[in-house]
């Protein structure tokens, strides 16, 4: 067995539904297998920051068990990811304004506050800090997507077999283009070519012109 810590948080203006929301809240981890534990912490106190207009909370601490994927497949009980599923139905909770699990092996004995900590408007968990730590989870899946996408353009390099038919066909594409430039101003300079020539043609037959003129006028 696995032993887990759910710690959520309720707004003050919710407390009237305390009772409801925590067998909601058992409802849903038992559903997905979990076994809760007898051990519940509640304490009311202000909070270290606003949340959705609540300023100040019921901050409740529940210990549950799952079986291990050795004792489901044992008992033939599907394979699932439990923590998961109870988080994405937590999720779904509008009465729970913020939630953590967390393996209760890393935590300390669950027990009541001292009144030095209910005074210090800290809780058991600090929430600020857990989400400064999702945030860091969330940098470090950006870099890793990151990560993957320079390895994604590495393994796109194309190979020497690869590239040199690109080369190729890119050489051969370059030498016909200049080709073609070639073609396209020899045909402009034949054009010139035959501009000059009917030009002189048309100077030499005006000259003609005038000089039967004057062997005209001259008789």
């Amino acid at each position: 067995m696995i032993e887990y810590e759910l710690f959520y948080l309720v707004g003050e203006s919710r407390e009237h539904d305390l009772d409801k929301i925590k067998k909601e809240v058992d409802e849903v981890v038992s559903g997905e297998g979990g076994k809760i534990l007898e051990v519940e912490v509640v304490t009311r106190r202000k909070m270290s920051y606003e949340i959705k207009k609540e300023s100040r909370g019921v901050y409740v601490a529940k210990r549950f068990e799952i079986l291990d994927k050795d004792e489901r497949e044992e008992k033939d009980i599907p394979n699932k990811d439990i923590v998961a599923e109870i988080n994405t139905k937590l999720l779904q909770n509008r009465d729970i304004l913020r939630f953590i699990i967390t393996r209760a092996d890393q935590l300390p004995e669950l027990k009541a506050e001292t009144k030095k900590e209910e005074k210090s408007g800290q809780p058991r968990q600090s929430f600020r800090r857990e989400e400064a730590k999702r945030e860091i989870a969330k940098t470090e899946k950006v870099e890793k997507k990151e990560e993957v996408k320079e390895e994604k353009k590495e393994e796109a390099v194309v190979s020497p077999e690869v590239e040199a038919p690109i080369k190729k066909k890119a050489s051969v594409k370059k030498v016909e283009k200049e080709e073609k430039s070639d073609k396209i101003e020899e045909k402009k300079e034949k054009k010139n070519e035959k501009k000059v020539s009917d030009k002189k043609k048309k100077t030499v037959k005006e000259n003609d012109i005038d000089k039967k003129l004057d062997e005209i006028l001259n008789i």
